[in-house]
């Protein structure tokens, strides 16, 4: 099977295909075998004619729709995405915030500062890492 050309598509999307059209070719030879199964066959012995009917029916050649993914709420999308140190730091940031506001002192809005610089970080490595996987 010819790989699609790379200056088309990204690594990600080169990915995801390869993967979805390997779920799909594993369907086909799973009917195939049901079909040759059903034919008394022994082995069962899969002949093109299975492969082909069954291919049919998973690729009948107009667009078929990819499986729906379950939709997430914003909150869950974010953890997801984000890492734990990003967390801390935010909370650490916020609360630090609050007590320079509460106390007046120049410190605290200082750790604040450090915090927030961590989160800045934390968010370059993580948007960083993702873009390596895909």
């Amino acid at each position: 099977m010819e790989k699609p050309r790379s200056d088309i598509l990204t690594q990600g999307t080169s990915y995801w295909l390869d993967e979805h059209l390997s779920i799909v070719r594993q369907n086909i030879l799973d009917e195939a075998k049901r079909i040759a199964k059903l034919d008394n066959r022994e082995g069962p012995v899969v002949e093109p004619k299975d492969i082909a009917e069954a291919a049919k029916r998973f690729a009948p050649g107009t667009e078929v729709p990819a499986k729906e993914t379950p939709k997430q709420t914003t909150w869950q999308t974010l953890v997801e995405w984000a890492s734990s140190p990003m967390f801390v730091s935010a909370l650490l940031a916020i609360a630090f915030g609050i007590l320079g506001v509460y106390r007046g002192g120049q410190g605290a809005f200082d750790i604040a500062k450090v915090f927030a610089g961590a989160i800045v970080g934390s968010a370059a490595v993580t948007v960083k890492s993702n873009i390596k996987l895909r």
